[in-house]
């Protein structure tokens, strides 16, 4: 009987990594490779829009360490989710008269456009806006950046004494 000689060849499997998002925001891969085999280690790095934050992952792999190590050992599906940034407008007045928004909510994003009318009380009239805004616009069109704090400055009115020459 004459020798024979096998050869048995294995091919390493290969693994998907599949990262969503929900909400502003971007997730970076490190290596970025189209598959990954058993035991390759990825780095997820997730970045947040501006106006927005990183929350948490959740799928395959969960939790809210950033960036994401982690060992591929299957296909892997992860969703990186990030949530909208609320801020405050606080308004304030001095002097007799009122300031109306639209619209009027409790909370604004980053870019949420705000109009504040100031409107004075009879006998006085709007001066100028302050705090982190100054201007004298009436109405004065605000787009939302951050928490803002805002304050109506309303003057009295001066009426001079009518004087009649009497001829």
């Amino acid at each position: 009987q004459d020798n024979t000689a096998i050869t048995a060849t294995f091919t390493q499997d290969e693994y998907t990594l599949d990262v969503s998002t929900v909400g502003g925001g971007m997730v970076s891969k490190e290596p970025q490779q189209d598959t990954y085999n058993y035991g390759d280690v990825v780095t997820l790095t997730a970045t947040a829009d501006t106006g927005w934050t990183f929350e948490s992952w959740s799928g395959d792999v969960e939790g809210t360490e950033n960036p994401l190590a982690f060992t591929v050992e299957a296909d892997t599906v992860i969703t990186a989710t990030f949530s909208q940034d609320e801020y405050t407008l606080d308004v304030s007045t001095v002097g007799e008269g009122t300031v109306t928004r639209e619209p009027e909510q409790d909370v604004y994003h980053y870019g949420d456009v705000v109009t504040l009318t100031a409107t004075g009380e009879p006998g006085w009239t709007f001066v100028a806006w302050s705090g982190d805004v100054d201007s004298t616009a009436n109405p004065l069109v605000l787009v939302v950046e951050d928490d803002t704090a805002i304050v109506a400055t309303f003057k009295a009115k001066v009426y001079l004494p009518l004087v009649l020459a009497n001829h």
